[in-house]
């Protein structure tokens, strides 16, 4: 079956001097220095002087002489660099019409040929063939979440996740038993939280060392160098929650304002106004 002329590269050697005078002219420099050859001619025509015509565009006038002579306004002819994929083009050309369009890919086998470059070399080589590739497919891309968002999701209560996520979740627990084992014993310490259980902590501690997790055993360790407070954190309703959020304002606003407003400014946006009958104090 013959290849789809469509995934065949084009040759810079069967491109006609049509198509690269088209080309030409879509380039925006090009356009910028045609336009200002016809303006050049068209000030001539009018019978402005030489010296005139080059003070008011900023030519030469050995460049403005030219132009007048020349009369028609010549195209450049595109520029192609040499480059050490020159020699392996035929093969490029060969598998990308057999439907290999990776880059990687190409590379690989290009370096079994003798290539010593890298791969972005060979991307970029072959940047140009993509335009006349078949267009992408319509159909939605498959995505798939990060291991950050599984991790988030499986610290999530059941009762919490969204139908997707939960069948994200069991799939990665039926896939990796420690993970499993982890995202049970990460529920059960949420709810020794939840229930003021420093009884069920202790028997967490102790079956999360026996689950064998590294990383669940450091964290076992670092309660155990604390555990006083940590159970004090599981009894007592106090939090230092409201702490936190103060200190983070008060980040929030140096930083908002840093260089950019004085004492007073400051001193107002940070203190609460408090209003005792008419009088307001900052």
């Amino acid at each position: 079956m013959e290849p789809d002329r469509r995934d065949v590269p084009p040759d810079p050697e069967a491109v006609s001097p049509t198509q690269i005078q088209q080309q030409q002219e879509c380039h925006p420099s090009q356009q910028k220095q045609k336009a200002r050859f016809d303006a050049v001619i068209a000030a001539y025509q009018e019978g402005v002087t030489l010296r005139a015509i080059s003070r008011k565009f900023g030519l030469s006038r050995t460049t403005v002489r030219r132009y007048v002579r020349t009369k028609e306004f010549l195209e450049r002819a595109p520029r192609r660099r040499r480059s050490e994929l020159d020699s392996f083009r035929g093969y490029l050309q060969k598998r990308w019409a057999e439907g290999c369009h990776n880059a990687s890919q190409l590379c690989r086998e290009l370096h079994q040929q003798g290539y010593g470059g890298g791969r972005s070399r060979v991307k970029e080589y072959v940047q140009p063939w993509r335009a006349n590739s078949a267009p992408a497919s319509s159909k939605r891309r498959r995505t798939l979440p990060n291991v950050r968002l599984i991790a988030l999701w499986l610290t999530k209560a059941p009762m919490q996740r969204s139908p997707l996520e939960q069948r994200w979740v069991e799939a990665v627990l039926a896939s990796h038993p420690q993970v499993a084992t982890a995202e049970h014993l990460a529920q059960q310490f949420r709810r020794v939280f939840q229930n003021r259980d420093s009884d069920a902590l202790k028997a967490w501690l102790i079956s999360t060392v026996a689950s064998d997790i590294p990383e669940l055993k450091r964290f076992v360790a670092g309660i155990e160098r604390d555990y006083e407070a940590v159970s004090a954190a599981v009894e007592q309703h106090w939090s230092n929650g409201q702490v936190e959020g103060q200190v983070h304002r008060l980040k929030l606003l140096k930083r908002q304002m840093y260089g950019r407003g004085g004492f007073l400014l400051l001193r107002r946006r940070v203190l609460p106004f408090t209003t005792i009958g008419s009088q307001r104090s900052p």
